[in-house]
């Protein structure tokens, strides 16, 4: 194990992750991780990963990307992988969310209204091994995709709509501020792209 105020955000944006880990995530030290010698384990009671709000969690009408291995030690478990929210889920905190529900379906959410209103794209996969697995949520332009190992597997129409700006903090294991629903697990190299549609058809 390594200490868990090691974790940093390694592209342009430089987050400060000094204070992120919460609930005692820490980095797994093995050949574990699908990219360098480590990735966050995340023991399902407690453990996440919190930012502040930001602008770079805004993704308003724009294509984004939010990308991450995950390996669940735990499957038929609601489990929210990341997410902006408040402690008390409140309409105008939410955002967005990714998670993978109790059947094993991943599921990417957005919120375009202060009523809670989601647009939910839904995988027909369904997970149920320990294995490594790459997910990635994608809008480019007017349609949201969840795609499993490279292959576009769930989308939404989002035709007219823009993601609202939420007020509350980014949760990596958990969905925001909302002490609930923790993932349970490995995951390794989160990605958030803002204005960038990474995928929009098959990739290895």
């Amino acid at each position: 194990n390594t200490d868990p105020q090691d974790f940093v955000d390694s592209g342009n944006t430089g987050h400060n992750m000094a204070s992120a880990a919460q609930g005692g995530v820490y980095q797994k030290a093995t050949n574990l991780g699908i990219i360098g010698t480590s990735c966050g384990y995340f023991d399902g009671a407690g453990d996440c990963l919190m930012l502040d709000d930001h602008a770079d969690w805004n993704f308003a009408a724009g294509d984004f990307t939010v990308e991450f291995w995950i390996k669940r030690s735990a499957i038929s478990v609601n489990q929210v992988i990341c997410g902006q929210s408040s402690a008390g889920v409140t309409n105008t905190s939410l955002s967005w969310a990714i998670q993978i529900d109790a059947s094993n379906n991943v599921l990417g959410a957005i919120y375009h209204d202060t009523s809670g209103t989601a647009v939910t794209a839904t995988s027909t996969r369904t997970i149920v091994d320990y294995d490594w697995h790459h997910i990635s949520f994608v809008r480019y332009g007017n349609t949201a995709t969840i795609y499993i190992d490279g292959v576009a597997d769930g989308t939404s129409d989002l035709t007219g709509l823009t993601l609202i700006d939420g007020t509350g903090d980014l949760g990596i294991g958990r969905l925001g501020l909302y002490d609930n629903v923790y993932t349970t697990g490995y995951l390794d190299e989160l990605r958030i792209t803002k204005a960038e549609a990474r995928y929009t058809a098959t990739f290895n």
